[in-house]
């Protein structure tokens, strides 16, 4: 049996009253709140975060590049929610987006993790902790795993040859089960 603690109404109340301020500071921080990338936004490398990305440097065909926003003001977006996936399709991908340059989000639909993994010649995402796989030639559909719902992507255009974000995600990102194994 485990005793209940017995405190003073003073105790409880200077309790309750430093989880307020800690609440409020963490919500001031932005603490855990996704950063989603917005229109206008450019593109880095995570492993460059000064280099902007160029709608010529993305070769069709070649593995997805993960990549980070920049905001207009020239800060990156740092929230793990606002990494992407940004590859361009091979010419010869079915469908409509053949050849076409694509940024999807890099957290898998159904735990939350980060999809690292690229199958080559299947040409799919693979997230590494339940084994979901997703199609980019398909919008990020399922093609494989324990994922409900594609991956979700994101419009992107041509800005005087950079590559810029047009638009906002075709879905909310992030795992959709509360698992976390």
């Amino acid at each position: 049996m485990i005793p209940l603690m017995i405190c003073s109404r003073r105790t409880l109340l200077q309790t309750s009253v430093g989880c307020a301020a800690l609440a409020k500071s963490a919500h001031a921080l932005n603490f855990g709140a996704p950063d989603w990338p917005a229109p206008g936004d450019t593109l880095s490398p995570v492993d460059q975060p000064k280099e902007t990305l160029r709608t010529d440097a993305i070769q069709a065909g070649a593995p997805p590049m993960l990549v980070c926003p920049r905001k207009p003001d020239g800060q990156l977006r740092k929230s793990l929610f606002s990494q992407l996936l940004l590859l361009r399709l091979s010419p010869e991908s079915a469908g409509p987006a053949a050849g076409q340059l694509r940024a999807f989000t890099a957290i898998c639909s159904h735990a939350g993790c980060v999809v690292s993994s690229w199958i080559p010649g299947e040409n799919f995402f693979l997230c590494p902790c339940h084994g979901s796989e997703y199609d980019p030639a398909r919008d990020g559909a399922v093609v494989g795993g324990p994922a409900p719902a594609p991956l979700p992507h994101i419009p992107l255009k041509d800005v005087s040859g950079i590559i810029v974000i047009a638009g906002h995600f075709s879905a909310r990102p992030g795992g959709r089960t509360g698992r976390t194994d």
